[in-house]
């Protein structure tokens, strides 16, 4: 037995679905026709808004930003956006974006509550050292080397008169100190010296002599000054040269005037018993200058102890060290 033809069986079913089929009037066609242009129109119409709506946010949101970073940290509400209207979109459209539901606001990060500053600092721009300025040598001192002719040296001297010499003055360059604790004492910083005047007054067991000392600078008369200390102590108990029964002992006292001094005091004795007679030496130095005081008598000094004769020379010493300040390099 033949099968069927299926051409023969699909065209009666199309004959048999055109008999039942009855067309639909033009009126009902014409107004699905337009109720689908709708439908396309308000889907366009409602994608658009959308993309607008998305596009002004981020705009804002940007704008914010922006002013937070130049007024601070300023924590906004921010308003819903307008919700479309609801539409049905036919089956063919393609699905539309929701909107956003409004979020709340954030907490500013640490970041923003700062103001506003570039995250990445500016690279310093290196620094050139500076040129060494040269330093200004310091001024060097001017050392006198000459006395001046008016220093006082004979201040407080008595007048000549009666059994007292006249002040006399002798400006022979090598006359020896009159500190001579040794008998003889030699100095070797006397070969140093650029100018030296003595004044000297005289009289019945009884002298005043002041000596003036200049150096090249201040360094060669300190160590004049160290030289008397030294030989102070060396010979603080030393036999008389003019009598060896008799021995002289020195005793070194600090001088507070000038810039450094000292007050040398002598006694003598015999067969260790103090005779009468008496040395007082104020030694100061100013700048390159050296003063020596010296006075001696019948007096008897004792050990450790103040007398009028060791405050006058004290005294004294001080006065003339402060004429002085000719020598000290800066001047008066």
């Amino acid at each position: 037995m033949s099968e069927p033809d299926p051409i023969k069986r699909l065209r009666a079913f199309a004959a048999e679905a055109a008999a039942k089929a009855s067309p639909s009037p033009a009126e009902q066609v014409r107004r699905l026709g337009a109720r689908r242009h709708r439908r396309r129109v308000v889907a366009t119409t409602t994608a658009a808004a959308c993309a607008v709506l998305a596009l002004a946010g981020g705009a804002v949101a940007t704008a914010n930003t922006v002013l937070d970073r130049a007024e601070g940290p300023v924590v906004t509400t921010p308003s819903p956006s307008p919700t479309p209207a609801p539409t049905t979109s036919p089956p063919s459209a393609s699905p539309r974006p929701s909107p956003s539901a409004p979020s709340a606001p954030s907490t500013p990060s640490p970041s923003a509550q700062q103001p506003d500053r570039d995250p990445s600092p500016a690279p310093l721009e290196p620094t050139q050292p500076s040129p060494t300025q040269a330093q200004e040598p310091s001024p060097q001192p001017t050392w006198v080397s000459t006395i001046p002719d008016d220093f006082p040296l004979g201040t407080q001297m008595l007048p000549g008169a009666g059994d007292y010499s006249e002040p006399k003055r002798s400006d022979q360059l090598r006359t020896p100190w009159q500190l001579d604790p040794c008998t003889p004492t030699a100095y070797p910083t006397d070969a140093d010296r650029t100018d030296f005047r003595t004044v000297e007054q005289t009289g019945p067991e009884y002298a005043d002599i002041r000596q003036l000392g200049l150096y090249p600078d201040e360094a060669v008369a300190a160590e004049v000054l160290a030289g008397f200390r030294r030989v102070l102590a060396a010979c603080a108990e030393e036999p008389m040269d003019t009598d060896p029964a008799y021995e002289s002992r020195w005793e070194t006292r600090g001088q507070d005037d000038g810039e450094e001094g000292l007050l040398a005091v002598g006694s003598y004795y015999r067969e260790d018993s103090q005779v009468p007679g008496g040395a007082y030496v104020a030694v100061v130095r100013v700048g390159n200058a050296v003063l020596m005081v010296t006075r001696s008598n019948e007096s008897m000094p004792r050990p450790g102890a103040e007398n009028t004769h060791s405050r006058d020379v004290r005294a004294l010493g001080g006065i003339l060290a402060g004429e002085m300040c000719v020598f000290s390099g800066d001047g008066c």
